[in-house]
């Protein structure tokens, strides 16, 4: 999946061009019984809500990739991402994740603990 952004911002005497490229490549396979496509959402830029305004083209191709792997799990992806903010000022990232070592086991529901300090609240949108 690829994505690739060109901003630019002009205030009053300010003005910034920016732009950003990132390239994810996923290694799907089936899985029986784990949940499928855990980590498309989680290596994407669209804010959770924003269905709307500038991220919802966005929203719609992360969407597509999440279809088109059907009930496949991404085991492991590699994100490279390119920022540019002017002739030769780039900053280059690297991400990647990998699930391993998955087994199925029975989990005893009392093991687990909710934190200190943590409280149920709703998300708009």
């Amino acid at each position: 999946m690829t994505l690739a952004v060109n901003m630019s911002i002009d205030a009053s005497m300010a003005q910034q061009r920016m732009a950003t490229e990132s390239i994810t490549d996923y290694w799907i396979a089936n899985v029986p019984g784990l949940p499928n496509n855990p980590l498309v959402r989680a290596n994407t830029v669209v804010p959770m809500g924003a269905a709307s305004g500038p991220f919802k083209a966005l929203n719609a191709k992360v969407d597509s990739l999440a279809a088109r792997m059907g009930t496949a799990t991404a085991l492991r992806t590699k994100t490279v991402s390119r920022l540019i903010l002017g002739p030769g000022q780039a900053t280059t990232t690297e991400q990647s994740s990998e699930v391993t070592n998955i087994r199925h086991v029975n989990v005893d529901e009392a093991s687990l603990a909710i934190p200190a300090g943590y409280r149920k609240t709703s998300i708009r949108g």
